[in-house]
């Protein structure tokens, strides 16, 4: 799923894309979904687990509608900047796909444009969307806090503080494995290019440990 995106302006558009089209093409009913709420880019996303859930078999999708909390991955997308509003965006919606519909969840401890995410698994807590950086216009500069978040809704922050002397804005960041983030490259405030790596493991580690600058 790409939402948003720039190409001389923002976007709301939102559109389903296969990673293997011949053989798992989109169901047509899929390859065009309602508009973001927000024209954005620089927002972070993935898919989390709650909501409801869209059988597509054959490329014919049903609704199954569950009464309790089960195990079926919804997009979330958090953050951005919203240039039908003129605003950094610390909001999360998440996207129904039965309905096709975007419902705000929740919002960030605070706006993020051009953050970076990637889902990490603890033992000891559920899947979460953990978020690191961006530009945050209320510290007038690049957000040093890491939170995460694993329903849109409920937001963790009580995570070690990144070194606010290294860029954190437009960087790259994935999961080494179920709970060790890594956080590389990126702009400073100057949008000079900044060459380090950084990783945290999520729960255990007390700071950040830079690998390389």
């Amino acid at each position: 799923m790409a939402v948003g995106g720039w190409t001389g302006d923002r976007w709301p558009d939102v559109n389903v894309f296969s990673l293997d089209n011949e053989r798992h093409p989109v169901p047509e009913c899929l390859r065009r979904r309602r508009d973001y709420p927000h024209n954005l880019d620089g927002a972070v996303g993935a898919a989390v687990t709650g909501g409801n859930q869209l059988n597509c078999i054959e490329g014919t999708c049903r609704k199954e509608n569950f009464t309790q909390f089960h195990a079926a991955w919804v997009p979330l997308v958090c953050g951005g900047y919203g240039n039908d509003v003129k605003s950094y965006l610390a909001s999360c919606f998440h996207y129904e796909v039965g309905g096709d519909v975007w419902r705000l969840a929740g919002n960030m401890s605070t706006s993020r444009h051009h953050a970076s995410a990637s889902l990490v698994f603890p033992a000891t807590a559920a899947a979460s969307l953990f978020i690191t950086g961006g530009f945050d216009p209320a510290s007038n500069g690049h957000n040093p806090s890491p939170e995460s978040t694993g329903n849109g809704l409920t937001f963790r922050t009580d995570y070690p503080i990144m070194d606010p002397g290294r860029s954190v804005f437009q960087s790259c960041q994935f999961s080494l494995d179920e709970d060790t983030v890594v956080v590389l490259g990126g702009q400073n405030l100057a949008k000079q290019p900044s060459n380090w790596l950084s990783k945290l493991k999520v729960g255990t580690d007390t700071k950040w440990k830079t690998i390389t600058t």
